[in-house]
């Protein structure tokens, strides 16, 4: 069977968020347009309290545009409730029912909708197939591994058939051999799907190796799109409606502006750093460009 549901390309016109009123406001994504494919894995890459989770919300319906557009398919969706939005969210706390079992994890979202007990059932056994979680259907979130539970986060969201995967995160709570492991299978499970993949990361290796493209954010602002290679190869961070293409030279000015942009994704000998030269970070509070040892 192939899950996904249709073709689910997503839109996102001019998108603006302010959290708060007057001198409280925040705003927490900047005139955002994005072109999402589909069938694309689109990674959202950058660093905490850039936006991009806020950018995932919006899509999901979980939190309203303060201005713009955003369509799923040819249809606008901003009035449209999330559960009517074609989409599954998978969040990075699993948010699985301890006291039920997998199975019933899996069945929940179909059990919601009134889908009879036979038919999800087979649903949800054939979702735990493709995710290798059949040994476990009888088993509570408990008695399972952190990324068992992941794939059982995954089951439940594949089961609703959805045209639109949106992923906050979903691998930081494992550690380093299990994200490994998830992300092969994650990427895999992209292959099988005929859905759209939008997934939240703050993890370069993840952007580097999952997504068929990257869209860099940076402050709320949209920094740059491409492929992972040509955001390896050529990064650029924005100043006002100006691109700079990080260099060295550059990144010393950009150091001196004290401005903030992600360079740890793809910076080293892809941005012009020799590893000598290139210290990636100074950390004091802010992730800023490390000119320290820059020639």
């Amino acid at each position: 069977m192939v899950y996904g549901a249709g073709v689910a390309q997503v839109r996102l016109e001019h998108i603006s968020k302010i959290f708060g009123e007057g001198d409280d406001a925040v705003k927490a994504v900047d005139d955002v347009t994005l072109s999402i494919d589909h069938h694309e894995f689109m990674i959202l890459l950058g660093p905490s309290g850039c936006g991009k989770s806020t950018l995932l919300r919006t899509i999901a319906g979980l939190e309203d545009p303060t201005s713009g557009d955003v369509f799923i398919g040819d249809r606008r969706v901003n009035d449209v409730l999330p559960k009517e939005r074609d989409v599954a969210m998978v969040f990075q706390s699993y948010a699985l029912y301890p006291h039920k079992t997998v199975a019933a994890n899996i069945e929940f979202p179909l059990k919601v909708r009134g889908v009879e007990k036979n038919e999800r059932a087979e649903a949800a056994r054939r979702a735990a197939e493709v995710l290798g979680l059949t040994e476990q259907m009888k088993r509570k979130p408990g008695q399972l591994s952190g990324g068992q539970r992941q794939r059982v986060a995954l089951a439940r969201a594949i089961v609703r058939n959805p045209a639109v995967f949106l992923m906050d995160e979903p691998l930081s709570n494992l550690d380093a051999k299990l994200r490994g492991d998830t992300r092969a299978e994650l990427v895999d499970l992209h292959r099988r799907l005929d859905s759209t993949f939008v997934y939240v990361t703050h993890d370069q290796v993840e952007a580097m190796t999952m997504g068929t493209r990257v869209a860099v954010l940076d402050r709320g602002r949209l920094q740059q799109v491409g492929t992972p290679r040509e955001v390896y190869d050529r990064l650029t961070v924005r100043l006002g409606e100006a691109r700079v293409a990080l260099t060295p030279d550059s990144a010393q000015q950009l150091h001196k502006l004290g401005h903030e942009c992600l360079v740890e994704a793809v910076a080293g000998a892809g941005a012009g750093f020799s590893d000598e030269a290139y210290r990636e970070f100074c950390y004091d509070g802010k992730k800023h460009i490390s000119a320290l040892s820059l020639e």
